[in-house]
């Protein structure tokens, strides 16, 4: 089964999704100094909606299917470019670790690990923004 669908692309979706991803980030920095597992799922979701926004930008959506986080984020790097492949990584690697603290009992986020999160999820969301806007100079999604 082939992993993304095509999509109209809609400006009002990719703005919807990128706010959305401003709001996720917005709220995550409010509950870090609160629960570090908590806002570290929040920044690991900002950069998840942000990736949506993007592909969406590209007329593309991912399937529901097992493994789609995985899809997402390998999509975004391809359309990123190998200049992002250091921030690609570490965002992957924040998925793997989320699923880690879910499934098995004794892991825990460390607040080092959070406000990293914090730093990477800032820094790709600013990515994000300059990729959208320069490929449709019509949006000017704000961060």
């Amino acid at each position: 089964m082939k992993r993304f669908k095509t999509q109209d692309i809609s400006f009002s979706n990719i703005v919807k999704f990128f706010n959305s991803a401003v709001k996720k980030f917005s709220k995550a920095k409010r509950v870090l100094s609160l629960d570090e597992e908590t806002a570290y799922q929040m920044f690991y979701e900002a950069m998840l909606k942000a990736s949506l926004a993007l592909m969406l930008s590209y007329g593309i959506r991912p399937r529901s299917l097992p493994g789609h986080h995985v899809n997402i984020i390998e999509f975004n790097a391809k359309k990123l470019g190998p200049q992002y492949d250091q921030i690609m990584n570490t965002f992957d690697k924040m998925r793997r670790k989320r699923n880690r603290v879910i499934y098995e009992a004794d892991m825990e986020i460390t607040e080092s690990e959070a406000k990293n999160a914090r730093k990477t999820a800032e820094k790709y969301l600013l990515i994000i923004k300059k990729h959208i806007n320069s490929n449709n100079p019509q949006l000017n999604l704000k961060f």
